[in-house]
């Protein structure tokens, strides 16, 4: 996979430390990645956890150079908070009646399972060094 060539890539990050080494090498390389927070960080660490991580991010790098997008599964209630929380990129599996209901919630544009290739960065150890091999 050639990441030149995709316009939208996203990556599954485990931790602050892991978000920071791809915005790095995406403003080197001058692409734009998703950030992707799976199921199970948001809901066992909570959505304050994800804004810390972010509030970090955003104070080290410009928000345009950068999305995220959180991963509800099938938890409609984990979707509503979230979208209360501001957050507007999901990942959600619900029923298509549930994502439209969900899609009404605010009066901003929400975004459900955006069409993004994404790279799973759980075992890697070394980011950087995974990310200019596929590349």
């Amino acid at each position: 996979m050639n990441l030149k060539n995709y316009k939208k890539t996203g990556f599954y990050v485990y931790s602050y430390k892991q978000a920071k080494e791809i915005l790095k090498y995406s403003q080197k390389n001058n692409f734009k990645p998703y950030i992707y927070f799976k199921y199970y960080l948001i809901s066992k660490f909570g959505i304050g956890w994800i804004k810390e991580i972010l509030k970090l991010l955003y104070n080290d790098f410009n928000k345009n150079k950068f999305e995220f997008v959180l991963d509800c599964k099938k938890n409609p209630a984990l979707a509503i908070i979230c979208i209360s929380n501001g957050f507007l990129n999901l990942k959600f599996d619900g029923n298509k009646s549930l994502m439209r209901k969900i899609k009404q919630i605010k009066d901003k544009k929400i975004i459900i399972n955006p069409k993004i290739e994404i790279i799973d960065l759980k075992k890697t150890k070394n980011c950087n060094k995974y990310i200019k091999r596929i590349t």
